[in-house]
């Protein structure tokens, strides 16, 4: 870490200077980080999965001084980077890559360490910029969340300190897998540990998806994934001879012997019996799946946090609320707008957008996140979706919808959904299947038949279509997978939105290929 460090200073870099990286999670990713901050310098990570204009935009926004890059397929592309500055490969050894000439290799780059170079503490104070993270709203184009040494430091502390006490005195184990830039690992669940008074194993997985093969060897004893990661337990869960004997169990002894069985056999074959706590965030849960496996004994604690804020409530164990996202950490203060709008005023909230003066999302000094909200009497959050994507149907009802698409997505054989009717007169879906799993329309009429019975009246399903095609075939970057781009798949389904309004009839069921553009 200190040879990274002072390779950086021989190359120029300085307090203040910005340093971009973009690559697979892997030790030297953390590497690379922690030492541009022992040079008080900025980071400024993006998306592997980023496109090469986009990279060149964010290179040009931020005057980054040095570019880390490891990742195979972006070095396919070097020679569209519009930079002059120094590029350095962090890929790893396993990947044979042949890199341009004009790219310093990590060996190549670890040499240019002056031995003589004595690096004095980090130069920095709480207040200063630490690092520059980009986050993809779902319009617009993305906006450089500008956070200072302080927000991350109360960030990693207050996580640590939500932990048990037996957690957090006795030897840790975490796996990083999801992408670095992204706040929720980068930084909650990348620092928070090292504020655990004991000794850590950490873990980095760069193809997240083996993820369930390295669980079960890594086995960590904190644990935060994103819902489609429980969704997908659940779902091989539900497959098993076993699993769906005690779905449809009606005996209560039966089900109780199958329960206590499963319980066990869920948490060793996923690798997370040794956790003392399972965290989900980043994206909307489904509060039917979270009591699915709640009754099996699992608890799930729901946390809440944004790249300008990367974490403001969680909810703690034995104080688990389904529903919440728990109670907002020490220090922070929340309130609804008159809007229905969560605003929020902490030690965690971001300075500002970079270059972004007119469009800060500030109101008198609080934060205002774009999501809808309400605080239980007991003080516990409830997210009820965003301000923009809340349908208002023809007869002026509001619909928050974010929590009922998580709840189709849960559906056994549903990858993806939204929910429409904005102007209409009642809300209908857009389902995409797998179609690889056989007729699927009874099972899924029969999963929306329940859903509409724990719905009020407005916000039930009444038409739906179900779609076979991928509906996100060229992922623009890695959050489409930790978040549903809606604006893209409504602008997809134009076509089809229309035809489900002008139909004469509620309730149907088309399966329609859209691959074929019909």
């Amino acid at each position: 870490m200190i040879s990274v460090a002072t390779a950086m200073k021989t190359m120029g870099i300085r307090k203040g200077d910005v340093v971009a990286v973009v690559g697979f999670n892997n030790l030297r990713y953390l590497i690379i980080d922690v030492a541009i901050g022992l040079l008080g310098a900025v980071s400024s990570p993006f998306y592997y999965t980023s496109p090469i204009s986009e990279i060149n935009r964010f290179l040009a926004e931020t005057k980054a001084k040095l570019l880390f890059v490891g990742t195979p397929k972006i070095f396919q592309e070097t020679d569209k980077i519009e930079t002059d500055i120094p590029i350095i490969s962090f890929c790893s050894q396993s990947s044979n890559l042949q890199i341009p000439n004009w790219v310093l290799s990590w060996s190549d780059f670890l040499h240019q360490a002056n031995n003589n170079s004595v690096l004095s503490f980090a130069p920095v104070e709480f207040s200063d910029l630490a690092t520059i993270r980009y986050t993809y709203g779902s319009t617009g184009e993305p906006k450089g969340a500008c956070l200072d040494h302080g927000n991350i430091r109360f960030v990693a502390e207050a996580l640590a300190s939500n932990f048990p006490w037996k957690t957090r005195t006795t030897k840790a184990a975490c796996l990083s897998f999801l992408p670095l830039n992204h706040v929720a690992e980068g930084i909650t669940a990348t620092y928070s540990p090292y504020f655990v008074p004991a000794a850590l194993d950490i873990y980095y997985l760069e193809d997240f998806h083996d993820l369930p093969d390295a669980l079960p060897k890594a086995k960590p004893t904190v644990f935060f994934a994103i819902p489609r990661f429980y969704e997908k337990l659940w779902e091989n869960l539900s497959l098993t001879p076993l699993g769906q004997q005690y779905i449809h169990a009606n005996n209560s002894i039966k089900k109780q012997l199958l329960r206590e069985i499963l319980h066990f056999s869920v948490l060793r074959k996923s690798g997370l019996n040794k956790c003392t706590q399972l965290i989900v965030g980043a994206a909307c849960t489904s509060e039917t799946l979270l009591k699915d496996f709640q009754n099996l004994g699992i608890e799930i604690h729901n946390a809440y946090g944004l790249s300008e804020a990367p974490l403001v409530a969680m909810n703690q164990l034995e104080k688990n609320i389904i529903g919440t996202v728990g109670t907002p950490l020490l220090n922070t203060e929340l309130r609804i707008d008159l809007n229905g709008e969560i605003l929020i005023r902490g030690p965690q909230v971001m300075r500002g957008y970079l270059n972004q003066e007119e469009v800060q999302p500030f109101k008198n000094g609080w934060l205002s996140t774009g999501d809808v909200g309400e605080i239980t009497p007991e003080g516990y959050l409830k997210i009820l979706g965003r301000k923009k994507n809340l349908i208002i149907t023809s007869y002026g009802k509001k619909i928050p919808i974010e929590q009922i698409e998580a709840s189709l997505k849960t559906i056994e054989t549903v990858k993806e959904a939204v929910v429409i009717g904005n102007n209409q007169p009642y809300c209908s879906a857009i389902l995409w299947i797998d179609e690889q799993k056989g007729n699927q329309k009874a099972q899924i009429e029969k999963a929306i038949g329940k859903l509409n019975k724990e719905l009020e009246h407005p916000a039930q399903i009444k038409g739906y279509v179900l779609l076979t095609n991928d509906p996100f075939p060229e992922q623009k970057n890695a959050e489409t997978q930790l978040k549903t781009k809606r604006q893209d798949l409504l602008k997809q389904t134009e076509k089809i939105i229309e035809v489900i309004y002008n139909s004469a009839k509620s309730n149907t069921i088309t399966v329609y290929d859209q691959s074929n553009n019909s």
